[in-house]
């Protein structure tokens, strides 16, 4: 199973080496789609490595359907970045209260690293702060349409 964290960063990564290495690089593309095309030939390049492990034949030109697709990699690392930026419009609390909620901690968790006197209050607070983001996005139909 491919890590997709991994083949974002190692994409990204890729891109930035390039650039660095090659002062007459001239991108033809757009961002998204050169780190598409980067994305699937790391995808590529992995499956074949962990197949390779497996001692299984693997036909490098073959057809592999990945999921998701680099694309929607990409995609799905772009809007983190766009609801990231929304998060400080909403306050501090508000985005430490969410990025700990995105990230997986428990209620309690929260209560305890925000002060807060209970878990009670913890999913109180994350509710008011989900539901005013939730308002700005639909206030804010550019916003709304990029997370589509």
């Amino acid at each position: 199973e491919i890590d997709y964290d991994f083949v974002l960063g190692e994409s990204l990564l890729r891109f930035i080496k390039t650039v660095i290495k090659n002062k007459n690089f001239k991108l033809r593309s757009s961002i998204p789609t050169y780190l598409a095309g980067i994305a699937k030939y790391v995808c590529l390049e992995t499956q074949r490595k962990e197949k390779k492990h497996k001692n299984a034949d693997f036909k490098y030109n073959q057809q592999v359907e990945l999921s998701p697709s680099p694309e929607e990699i990409i995609i799905d690392f772009e809007k983190k970045i766009l609801i990231r930026s929304l998060l400080p419009k909403l306050g501090k609390n508000c985005k430490e209260v969410l990025m700990y909620w995105a990230n997986g901690y428990k209620m309690k968790e929260i209560a305890e690293m925000m002060d807060y006197k209970s878990e009670g209050m913890a999913k109180k607070k994350k509710h008011i702060c989900f539901k005013a983001l939730l308002e700005y996005v639909v206030e804010n139909p550019e916003v709304k349409n990029l997370l589509k």
